[in-house]
C-alpha cells in the first residue's frame, strides 16, 4: 500500500495545540502526535477506536512518546471514530471509513449511506471532523508526486508536485473507476505556467452519488511512469462528506 498521513480534528481547548495524525506506513499504523516547540503530548486518560458494534480499548499514552500503534479497524468500509479522553473532557476524532484498511479486504460493510454520527455521544463532548490526508506516489522526472484531499473541498482531489529546483511538472493523465464502471473526474485546475517548486492540479469527482460504499481505483499515468492508489468513496463521494462537519458541537 502507498503511505499516507491523515490529519486530523483540531481541538485548541482540550488537547491544547497539538496536531494528532494517522500515518500508514509500511504494515502498521500509528496514531501521532505532533506537539509544538518544546511541548509534550497532553494527559490523556483513554484512547479508543469505535465502529458500529465494535470499540476497541488502546494502551495508555506514555510520554514522552510521539506515536502509538493502533490495530487494523476491523469492518473495512464501516464508520471509525477515535474517542480520546482527557482530564477537560472527551473528543471524538473522525476518521473517513475505509482509509485505514486495504482495498484487498473484501469483508462487505454493514453499513450504507452516508457517515452518520458516532455512537454515544455526550452533551459535553466535542466532536472533531478529518482535515487532510495526503499519499506519496513516487517520482516522475525528478518531481515528487502526492494525491491529497481535504475536508474544505468535499468531492475534490488534488495532485501536488515537488522538487527542488523551480519548474514546471510534467502533464498527468489521472483516470478513475471503481470495478469494471469508468468515472468521469473533472480537471478543475492545472498545474501553473510559471516555474515553481510545489505545483498543485485539483480534480473534481461528479456530483451525483457514486453508488454503495466502495473503493475508487485511480490511475496518474506520465510517459513510462504509472501509480495506482485506492481511494474509498467517503473521499469521492459528496453525499458521503463528513459526519463530524455536519455534528460539531460548539
Amino acid at each position: 500500500m502507498i503511505p499516507w498521513h491523515l490529519e486530523l480534528g483540531r481541538d485548541v481547548a482540550r488537547i491544547a495545540q497539538h496536531h494528532l495524525a494517522i500515518e500508514h506506513l509500511g504494515r502498521e499504523l500509528a496514531l501521532c502526535f505532533d506537539p509544538p516547540l518544546g511541548g509534550t503530548p497532553p494527559a490523556l486518560t483513554r484512547i479508543a477506536l469505535v465502529q458500529p458494534g465494535s470499540q476497541v480499548e488502546l494502551p495508555p499514552w506514555h510520554t514522552p512518546a510521539r506515536s502509538l500503534l493502533l490495530p487494523w479497524p476491523k469492518a473495512p468500509l464501516d464508520d471509525l471514530w477515535l474517542l480520546v479522553g482527557t482530564p477537560a473532557g472527551r473528543c471524538w476524532f473522525e476518521v473517513p471509513y475505509g482509509v485505514c484498511r486495504s482495498p484487498d479486504d473484501h469483508r462487505a460493510a454493514p453499513q450504507l449511506g452516508p457517515p452518520r454520527a458516532p455512537p454515544d455521544v455526550g452533551p459535553d463532548d466535542v466532536v472533531l471532523p478529518w482535515q487532510a490526508i495526503r499519499w506519496r506516489l513516487g517520482l516522475v522526472t525528478g518531481w515528487q508526486l502526492a494525491v491529497a484531499a481535504r475536508q474544505g473541498r468535499a468531492g475534490e482531489l488534488e495532485l501536488v508536485a515537488r522538487r527542488a529546483e523551480p519548474g514546471i511538472p510534467p502533464a498527468i493523465e489521472l483516470t478513475a473507476s471503481i470495478g469494471p464502471r469508468a468515472i468521469a473526474i473533472e480537471p478543475v485546475e492545472a498545474w501553473g505556467t510559471k516555474p515553481a517548486q510545489i505545483h498543485v492540479a485539483r480534480y473534481r469527482f461528479p456530483p451525483r452519488p457514486l453508488g454503495t460504499r466502495a473503493y475508487v481505483h485511480l490511475h496518474a499515468r506520465s510517459g513510462t511512469a504509472s501509480f495506482e492508489l485506492h481511494i474509498p468513496t467517503s473521499l469521492a463521494d459528496r453525499s458521503h462528506r463528513s459526519a463530524g462537519r455536519r455534528e460539531v458541537h460548539p
